[in-house]
């Protein structure tokens, strides 16, 4: 008995001791890693994904924290089975590591001033808000496109100290002349003029919510996963929102993966931009789907890919709006391209090359018979956050980004250098494309073409920090930090399940869903909770459920106005992503008719359990083990059809409706290729694995698209709509 309470006080003391080191040896790396890391910064990350996350970033934790902590786990059991009551000094070393690690990272990011300020209640940015959604805003005729590139880190530091830089020698010549034979807002000075960077704007999606909303990303401690939540701070118009009013087509393009930071997620939500990013240029072969470097693809990709994109967008008949934001100026010492020069310093190199690159992609884009029309706004994100690049920067050197306005439909009406915001770029862009903005102002910006004094030009830029990063109603009732999920759909009842969270719901305040078919809405549950924060409840379907209607999840304040929060445009089984669950769902549903055909590989990893329930729908031929196996199947009127071989298959006919189909599958070594043909049009996810297409004879229209990945862990992956 006493061997087995001094081996348990050793795992104990052991586990303590790991915790210790695990906690400062975080802390470390995160402050070297992020030396002008903020709280803002902190707190959103910690409630944001990280899926699509620098991978080095991942590696760089496990190396320097997690391992040598696993060793210190080692060591310690070693050494405490040796000591008795060993566990105790470890309780000790665990709370003097806490306290000191929290101390050390109060001296760098002034925490306890941040949760001080979390404390008083500011009115500020409330008082200071233009409303888009109140503000008139009046596009020209004739609308122009927009072309927005973000660059990444790049500040006027860069330039030098004759251009209003601050290196010895000037690092980026070609912007600098961009910016001065162009419009920075400099008035009549030749020197460079940027933005400044205020709280909530100080890292990558920080700067691209404060670029197109003129608001700093707040978000509270407390509440809901910014990673969980159904929407992005519903309660504002932005940029995308006002554009995408006016009927513009909206595309942002990033060579990383769209789900860090809930990019995919903002700009999906505020103008139905199409997401261009790492993972879609992987899908659409634009790279090899093994291709990784740095956080995705480098920038000499994205300056041809988004040669191509303008090219194609300005063939159609809308304006369109394309995003950029380049990569390979991220810290730490920036991506090295095969097109940078040999240099002492990565950094600078990594800098210069950006200007290059930069400069030849605008001057391609002049030479563009669509230039004339269009305006181009090339923009700092935000300060370099890169360890050591500044630290010969003079302390009173004022810094900011990089800010030019090119080809713009208006003139300055202020001779003076302005002194501005990012805050202040979202009405000055939309004033850039010919629109009048009624006062000017939109967000916290002001218009800069404009006489309207931006805030920085009304306060002290010490007073307007300390009022931004105080806590604000006005932002946590904009940001709506709730959950609204439709899902579990139950083909037997005609059910969804709705589970709500973080929305006090009381006493006028309710929940709703509703049906759009046809253009025309139908309410399907309303529900009022009486103070719950959670909503767990069914919700009955519409009889018919066409492939492409629409259901909505909103959040009815008092006053009866609606705030959507989730919902979705397709048919509840498309909300269905566990494989035996939906292929159970699709038994009960005879009156679609199922259309498989397999790329790639028929079984590989194909499970017993996910067999056996192709077999309850109907199907006899066993794939499992069937590596490279060409497969199609029908089931469709209760009649089955199969065909499988190592050659290429084709089926084709009739669905029992007479509606015609044709289905071709390819392994691995015959084509590596599919297709799933309905009435002539091709619906196959065209993924690896098992696709397959439901048809609905009700509704005559497909349901649902997808593959089951047979070659690799056999999960669902849906075509992109």
């Amino acid at each position: 008995m006493q061997k087995k309470k001094g081996r348990a006080g050793a795992i104990a003391g052991a586990v303590m001791l790991m915790l210790s080191a695990l906690w400062l040896l975080s802390v470390r790396w995160m402050l070297s890693t992020w030396q002008h890391l903020s709280m803002d910064e902190l707190v959103y990350h910690l409630k944001s994904s990280i899926s699509g996350v620098d991978p080095e970033l991942v590696w760089g934790f496990v190396l320097y924290c997690l391992l040598p902590a696993l060793v210190v786990l080692a060591l310690g059991v070693f050494v405490f089975r040796r000591l008795r009551r060993g566990w105790i000094a470890a309780i000790a070393v665990l709370i003097v590591s806490l306290i000191g690690g929290f101390l050390w990272m109060d001296a760098r990011v002034q925490v306890v001033s941040y949760l001080r300020a979390q404390g008083e209640d500011s009115d500020f940015i409330a008082q200071h808000y233009a409303d888009p959604a109140q503000v008139k805003v009046t596009f020209p005729e004739e609308k122009r496109n927009l072309v927005y590139i973000y660059l990444e880190s790049m500040e006027l530091t860069y330039a030098d100290r004759q251009s209003g830089g601050a290196k010895a020698e000037n690092l980026i010549p070609r912007l600098t002349q961009i910016a001065q034979e162009n419009e920075d807002f400099s008035g009549a000075e030749a020197q460079l003029n940027g933005a400044q960077v205020m709280q909530g704007a100080t890292w990558t999606m920080g700067a691209m919510f404060a670029h197109t909303s003129g608001l700093p990303l707040k978000v509270s401690v407390e509440g809901n996963s910014m990673g969980e939540q159904t929407a992005f701070f519903p309660g504002l118009k932005t940029l995308g929102d006002v554009l995408h009013d006016a009927g513009y087509s909206q595309t942002l393009l990033i060579g990383s993966d769209a789900d860090f930071g809930g990019r995919r997620q903002y700009f999906a939500q505020h103008g139905n931009y199409d997401i261009r990013d790492y993972v879609f240029a992987q899908e659409q072969g634009w790279i090899d789907e093994k291709y990784f470097v740095f956080w995705g693809y480098e920038d000499e990709k994205l300056f041809a890919f988004a040669k191509d994109e303008m090219t194609r967008l300005s063939q159609q008949d809308a304006p369109f709006h394309l995003s950029l934001l380049t990569v390979d100026t991220h810290f730490e010492d920036g991506y090295l391209c095969a097109r940078c020069g040999a240099g002492e310093d990565q950094y600078s190199n990594v800098i210069t090359c950006s200007d290059c690159q930069v400069a030849e992609l605008l001057a391609w884009m002049q030479a563009q018979p669509f230039y004339e029309n269009t305006s181009v706004v090339l923009v700092g994100d935000h300060l370099t956050m890169d360890s050591d690049f500044c630290r010969d920067v003079p302390g009173d050197y004022n810094r900011r980004v990089y800010t030019a306005y090119v080809n713009a439909a208006c003139e300055v009406q202020q001779a003076e250098k302005r002194t501005y915001s990012t805050f202040d770029l979202f009405p000055t862009t939309v004033a850039a494309l010919g629109a009048k903005i009624e006062g000017d102002r939109l967000g916290l910006g002001a218009n800069l073409f404009s006489q309207e004094k931006t805030l920085l030009e009304m306060y002290d830029k010490a007073q307007l920090q300390r009022e931004l990063q105080k806590k604000s109603l006005f932002m946590q009732e904009k940001a709506q930090l709730f959950i609204m999920d439709l899902s579990g759909y139950d083909a037997v009842n005609n059910t969804m399940r709705l589970y709500c969270e973080g929305l006090d719901l009381v006493n006028e305040q309710s929940v709703q869903v509703e049906a759009v078919i046809g253009g025309e809405r139908q309410l399907l549950y309303q529900a009022k909770t009486a103070g719950k924060r959670t909503l767990s409840d069914t919700v009955p379907l519409p009889d018919t459920l066409p492939g492409d209607m629409e259901f909505i999840v909103s959040w009815v304040d008092k006053h009866g106005v609606a705030t959507q929060g989730g919902g979705f445009v397709g048919h509840p089984i498309s909300r269905t992503t566990n494989t035996i669950t939906y292929l159970r769902t699709l038994k009960n549903m005879p009156e679609c008719s199922l259309l498989f055909a397999v790329k790639n590989d028929a079984g590989k990893r194909m499970t017993e359990s996910i067999m056996q329930a192709l077999q309850d729908l109907g199907l006899t031929e066993d794939l499992t083990g069937k590596y490279c196996t060409s497969y199609c199947a029908l089931i469709s009127g209760g009649k089955v059809e199969e065909d499988i071989g190592d050659e290429p298959l084709k089926m084709n006919g009739k669905l029992h409706d007479g509606v015609k189909y044709r289905l071709i599958s390819a392994g691995l070594n015959v084509g590596n290729r599919v297709s799933i043909r309905v009435d002539s049009e091709e619906y196959a996810a065209d993924y690896r694995g098992i696709n397959i297409v439901v048809y609905d004879h009700k509704t005559g229209t497909v349901l649902d698209s997808l593959s089951i990945d047979t070659g690799e862990d056999c999960d669902i992956k849906r075509r992109e709509k």
